[in-house]
């Protein structure tokens, strides 16, 4: 069920546990072959496409985010694609607004899927609101429109999401 938080709004349990599961180990697994995020330490990411081990399960939770929210007339986000994302203690997103697309009718949404959240911190903030979200949740981010990012990570526990990307038109 959609519900309301902020300016934005989430799904709570749109993965199964099972699935958590799943995907946790598989981005753990992979860790080593993702990229330092250049806009801090402690951060990695990878698009789902550059890493070695396929996992069918990214596409099927694609196509439930493109059900739930209707975009199958959307595009696809092209600055960024579809990542995981690890973040470890110490880390933090600083304050941003994504890159749209060159076409000025449309801006950049992300949909975020939180796998973990770490002892202490980890949390979006979005247009300046810290969002009580929960693992497992799927969270609506308006990334080329809005300014957001998280407070810092503490613990032993790494924040993990995947992060799927469209042009939507504004």
């Amino acid at each position: 069920m959609k519900t309301l938080i902020g300016k934005t709004y989430y799904y709570p349990n749109f993965i199964s546990k099972e699935e958590q599961t799943t995907i946790f180990s598989w981005a753990l697994r992979n860790e080593d072959s993702l990229i330092p995020n250049p806009s801090g330490p402690f951060r990695t990411r990878g698009l789902f496409s550059s890493i070695e081990e396929p996992l069918t399960l990214l596409d099927e939770i694609k196509q439930r985010i493109i059900d739930i929210e209707n975009l199958k007339d959307k595009t696809f986000e092209p600055f960024r694609g579809d990542f995981v994302s690890i973040q470890r203690n110490g880390a933090k997103v600083p304050p941003h607004v994504d890159h749209n697309p060159k076409d000025d009718s449309l801006y950049s949404r992300r949909y975020n899927v939180f796998i973990s959240l770490p002892e202490k911190g980890g949390l979006p903030i979005y247009d300046g609101e810290l969002l009580e979200i929960q693992e497992r949740c799927l969270l609506k981010v308006d990334s080329g429109l809005i300014t957001h990012s998280t407070n810092v990570i503490e613990g032993d526990t790494p924040r993990v999401i995947l992060s799927y990307g469209f042009a939507i038109k504004k």
